[in-house]
């Protein structure tokens, strides 16, 4: 299987925001649900979910390929990923991770979203300096999430379940 990249996992958090009833994602709130796919993969697997290094941005983990891919919305909430998300990409537990997230911080605002990635001890405010984009290590992300990780593995409900199966079965 190919090397996933956050722009893959951005794309996936947007089809499936838009499928499910009330669900939307801007661009801050975008970058935050990957930076969390990524940070709880590392926890449950010891592994990065994708390949692109996490940078430390005035509003929180940031990635450049999203950033660059999605920033003509603005603030505006994203409708149509960049291009159509393709299950075959992820495996079972690359989309029960991505499930995980959505269900836990996929209501949340994207300020809300912020706000929990600059708590005090976090990998960004470990990291962050003010003017520059530095790169958060994984092993930070890794460590501070296994100590921390506040979603419960597997939890599912149904309306993320069915859009998850929709996902997988889905004509794209």
């Amino acid at each position: 299987m190919a090397q996933l990249t956050a722009l893959d996992i951005a794309n996936a958090f947007v089809q499936l925001a838009n499928e499910v009833p009330g669900g939307s994602v801007d661009l801050l709130k975008l970058n935050k649900l990957c930076y969390f796919a990524q940070a709880y993969h590392l926890a449950r697997f010891g592994t990065p979910l994708f390949g692109d290094e996490t940078e430390a941005w005035t509003y929180g983990p940031s990635y450049r390929s999203v950033y660059d891919a999605y920033k003509k919305n603005g603030r505006n909430p994203i409708h149509v990923p960049i291009e159509p998300f393709d299950e075959g990409m992820l495996s079972s537990d690359e989309l029960n991770v991505m499930t995980d997230v959505f269900m836990n911080y996929g209501q949340l605002t994207a300020i809300d979203l912020m706000n929990k990635t600059h708590e005090s001890g976090s990998p960004w405010a470990q990291i962050f300096v003010e003017g520059k984009n530095k790169v958060i290590p994984t092993s930070v992300m890794e460590t501070y999430y296994r100590v921390n990780n506040e979603i419960p593995e597997m939890k599912i409900n149904d309306t993320v379940d069915n859009v998850a199966y929709g996902i997988r079965h889905s004509e794209t």
